[in-house]
């Protein structure tokens, strides 16, 4: 039997009389891909615009990267006209390449989960990849198809020529060309200067000193008269070049202590507050680097008759010799008192009271916070139910009686300086989130706590009274027009100022009623107050 043969086909043409198969022929479909790519910047962006620091925030800017590759391996799986193997081996790429990526910022930083790739790399990669296989449209499905293996390949070859130095506060990326030389190496070339001779300082507090975060009385007010013409501008005394660090200074007399990275090395490092000139320097071996805040020291050295008293971001406390930076002794409050290191490093500075030295510690309820010797460094008592977060133990005379508070994701809760006992609380949890800002003391036994990021958010006002049997602890208002992230505000007059998130306003402390908002010009600025 005779086979008919087709001489349109025979002849290599299409017969323009026969349907076309879409799955081969059409042009891939590309709107769902651009439409899920949209999608994934609105769910990474919006939110943070409506509700920056929420817990919906944060949960929107990881969860719009999740859903835009379950979402996209279906598109290109099942809706993109495609048969064969090409449904399978874009998306097994976009995998492997993520996870190598992620595999590789785990093992270079082994402190932090990896989240560069997740939350900047693969979102660039899959923008792009969105729009080739819409800007090819015309051009064929082979194209396109083409377009998809080269894009996928090309954004992550190009995510790997770059590095993420750390974010701003709105969690947009410092980029940098992956072979520049990272901050902290090259800080490490600041070793190289001379030091500046040592001389016998007489340590002696006066009012205008700064020997602890946020001063004396650590509520961010400088005491004492200022030598300083406010009605001209400043001029420059001095520039010094410092390590990377999160820190602040503390200033006693004629001296500067701060924290920096330098190399592999943690450093609490001594300047003379006259010309700048560097005294002296105490390394010990310590790094940690995570994707949002990047390396350095997060605390601030605390000065205490003539030593200093220093948190390292790894879990380690020191004691050092004010003078010449000495070690007096040095403890590990991870192996040593039970601690864990939180996501973004210890960086609550260490709080002097008497003969004892207090730090977060955090390990598990009833390790909250630590007392150690002054002395020695061995623990004392521990207590609280803090498990995460970024605040300084804050010494306070409430009801007639000298306490500690540390606000944390637990709330806030008081101790007894001697002996630990819990002397009151107030739960507010937090599921996602933490505190780094300390409670402000109002007067008559009353002060405000505050949330900046997870969930409810705002100001809270709270009167401790004495009741014989212990203490009671009352909420006289509540606003949601402070939210202070990571930067405390000061008080004056009975006025709050200080940042709603990003914005600088003044509070009504007596109603918590906003006075005025002066927007975002100081976003994410300090404030001190000058008496």
């Amino acid at each position: 039997m005779k086979s008919i043969v087709n001489p349109i086909a025979k002849l290599g043409m299409k017969n323009p009389y026969l349907p076309v198969n879409p799955q081969t022929e059409l042009p891939l479909r590309a709107w769902p891909g651009v439409l899920i790519a949209i999608f994934m910047v609105t769910l990474m962006t919006v939110p943070g615009l409506l509700a920056p620091r929420t817990s919906f925030h944060f949960m929107s800017l990881m969860f719009g990267s999740v859903l835009a590759f379950v979402f996209g391996a279906i598109w290109w799986a099942y809706g993109a006209r495609l048969t064969g193997r090409h449904r399978l081996i874009i998306p097994i790429m976009w995998l492997v390449l993520m996870a190598g990526f992620c595999v590789v910022e785990f093992i270079t930083n082994p402190n932090h989960p990896p989240m560069g790739a997740a939350i900047y790399g693969w979102p660039f990669q899959f923008a792009l990849f969105a729009l080739v296989v819409l800007g090819l449209w015309l051009a064929g499905r082979q194209a396109q198809l083409t377009g998809a293996y080269v894009i996928t390949v090309l954004a992550w070859a190009v995510f790997a020529l770059v590095r993420i130095e750390g974010t701003d506060a709105e969690l947009v990326p410092n980029v940098t060309w992956a072979w520049t030389p990272r901050p902290e190496t090259v800080a490490k070339e600041l070793d190289q200067r001379t030091l500046g001779k040592v001389e016998k300082v007489e340590w002696k507090l006066s009012q205008s000193d700064w020997p602890q975060f946020r001063g004396v009385q650590q509520d961010g007010i400088v005491r004492g008269k200022l030598d300083f013409d406010f009605s001209k501008s400043p001029k420059q005394v001095w520039k010094q070049a410092i390590g990377p660090g999160w820190g602040t200074f503390t200033v006693v007399g004629n001296r500067l202590f701060t924290q920096e990275q330098r190399g592999e090395n943690e450093a609490v490092v001594c300047y003379n507050a006259t010309n700048g000139e560097e005294l002296w320097r105490f390394y010990d071996v310590a790094k940690f680097r995570e994707t949002i805040s990047n390396v350095g020291p997060r605390a601030t050295p605390t000065y205490h008759n003539g030593q200093l008293f220093v948190q390292g971001t790894t879990g380690y406390l020191y004691c050092l010799n004010a003078d010449n930076g000495e070690k007096v002794w040095r403890v590990s409050l991870v192996a040593d008192a039970g601690g864990k290191v939180p996501e973004w490093g210890l960086a609550g500075s260490p709080t002097v009271l008497n003969d004892l030295v207090y730090v977060y510690t955090g390990g598990a309820p009833g390790k909250g916070i630590t007392a150690l010797s002054k002395t020695s460094g061995s623990v004392i008592w521990q207590a609280g139910n803090a498990t995460h977060g970024y605040s300084s133990i804050h010494v306070a005379d409430l009801a007639g009686r000298t306490q500690l508070l540390y606000m944390s994701n637990y709330g806030i809760e008081s101790f007894d300086p001697v002996s630990g006992a819990v002397l009151w609380d107030y739960p507010e949890p937090l599921a996602n989130g933490n505190r780094a800002t300390q409670p402000m003391m109002l007067g008559d036994g009353e002060l405000l706590f505050t949330t900046g990021v997870g969930q409810n958010l705002g100001a809270t006002r709270l009167k401790i009274e004495s009741n014989g049997n212990g203490f009671s602890v009352s909420k006289l208002w509540f606003s949601n027009k402070l939210k202070p992230y990571f930067n405390d505000g000061v008080q004056l007059n009975g006025y709050y100022y200080g940042f709603d998130d990003k914005s600088l306003v003044c509070l009504d402390l007596k109603t918590g009623q906003q006075k005025w908002n002066a927007g975002i010009k100081f976003a994410h600025g300090q404030l001190l107050l000058l008496e």
